[in-house]
């Protein structure tokens, strides 16, 4: 059920014109300029999935800075229990040193990583390839791939994520047995 103001306005409607404001608030909360967006899309995807009853500008921008700052703590609470989770980066080309190491010069991690790595999906498998080893854009593989730059982004932020737990739950196994 889409909700109307008196105006006409749908709440979509209204989120996507205070989009701008949304990653200003972001930015001026200490988010990092290159994960404001990151931030602030994954609010509009949460908003997108509640009901909100609609009713003015001012009180449907008040909800989602609220939603965006609870959205920021949250971002570093986690952080602040894990701290490899803000310190999650990879090297342009370690992605193929990794592959073409022998078996037995690699690092428990490293191991721990190429395991992890063949459980993604081709796509994605091929995305951070082309990010990682050939030093390619997002722009570029977003081209090939067909996506949004930001869109590719954001694949890569998940990958990352994934590949991070991964290796930490086959690290904290090989430490327990």
């Amino acid at each position: 059920m889409t909700v109307k103001s008196k105006s006409g306005v749908t709440a979509r409607e209204a989120a996507v014109r205070s989009y701008a404001a949304m990653l200003r608030y972001a930015r001026w909360l200490g988010v990092p300029a290159g994960d404001c967006e990151d931030v602030v899309q994954g609010v509009y995807a949460r908003f997108t999935a509640v009901e909100f009853d609609y009713r003015s500008d001012i009180e449907l921008g008040a909800y989602l800075r609220r939603m965006v700052r609870n959205s920021v703590l949250s971002r570093r609470r986690e952080v602040q229990r894990d701290p490899l989770i803000g310190a999650v980066t990879i090297e342009a080309g370690a992605f193929d040193r990794w592959f073409l190491q022998v078996e037995s010069e690699r690092t428990e991690r490293q191991e721990a990583l190429a395991g992890c790595l063949g459980r993604l999906a081709e796509r994605e498998q091929h995305v951070l390839r082309m990010i990682y080893g050939e030093s390619s854009s997002h722009a570029e593989v977003a081209t090939r791939f067909g996506l949004r730059a930001a869109g590719v982004k954001t694949l890569v932020r998940r990958c990352k994520t994934l590949l991070r737990r991964c290796v930490e739950a086959r690290m904290r196994a090989r430490r327990e047995s």
